[in-house]
């Protein structure tokens, strides 16, 4: 068995050197490193040698990856690539767990990540920003972000703005959300009535068929009286409204 070290080959320890085990085998020169390595056709199949940081096998090449004699398909390159992902990925996490904004600048893959996204949601709906559109199609991940704040449903895919359930989550925290709602989900009357209940002026972004409804109406101008201005042109002069908005001398 063989050992790397800075660029030389050396025997690891209780074992034959590697010109005793090489000695019936042809070699095939390294020219980085001016080794000899032993050629694949003539090793015995379960050759290898593992080092601290390289792990050198014969390629079927005979290509040199710089520290060694690889194979390709499992060289530590690969390997060590995978724990430093695992490791990127931990810190990343352990960043956006202390602020959200570690996100921004984590590695483009991470934005696709769904623990790491939903941990930066939790905090702030601007993280879903810097998700991926496969995130922002997800109706878990969505739900959690317009409950944290409702702002993030405008980052929600086409599909999700159709969504009954996200849409009503945004809603129920600021009834602005239903300017992101799919035009069906603004002909909805109990999503439209939950919107001008908490926001009055949300009544602009209703159906033109809900600005015409009275009850809806009084709904919206009972929580902000500026709200009439959104209302169909029959209702502004209606009496119950106005008084509802608290212009009982007219509106003007």
């Amino acid at each position: 068995m063989w050992s790397a070290a800075r660029g030389a080959l050396r025997p690891l320890a209780g074992l034959a050197a590697p010109s005793a085990l090489l000695a019936s085998h042809e070699v095939a020169k390294c020219e980085h490193h001016q080794v000899n390595a032993p050629s694949r056709s003539t090793l015995p199949g379960n050759f290898y040698a593992r080092g601290l940081s390289h792990e050198i096998v014969p390629s079927a090449a005979g290509e040199c990856n710089g520290a060694g004699f690889t194979t390709p398909a499992t060289s530590l390159s690969l390997k060590k690539r995978s724990i430093d992902f695992d490791e990127s990925r931990g810190r990343v996490l352990e960043a956006v767990k202390q602020n959200w904004e570690a996100l921004k600048d984590a590695p483009p893959e991470l934005h696709a990540d769904r623990e790491i996204v939903l941990e930066a949601v939790r905090q702030h709906s601007e993280a879903m920003r810097y998700a991926k559109n496969d995130l922002r199609a997800d109706r878990e991940v969505m739900i959690q972000a317009v409950r944290q704040h409702w702002e993030a449903i405008k980052y929600a895919s086409e599909d999700l703005c159709h969504d009954r359930e996200v849409v009503l989550q945004a809603v129920q925290s600021n009834g602005l959300a239903l300017q992101y709602a799919g035009q069906a989900l603004r002909r909805d009357r109990r999503i439209v009535m939950m919107a001008v209940q908490q926001r009055g002026e949300s009544l602009e972004f209703a159906d033109e068929q809900l600005r015409k409804d009275k009850e809806v109406v009084v709904e919206a101008v009972r929580q902000n009286n500026a709200a009439l201005m959104f209302a169909d042109d029959a209702l502004r002069g209606d009496a119950d409204v106005l008084e509802e908005a608290g212009w009982g001398a007219g509106w003007s």
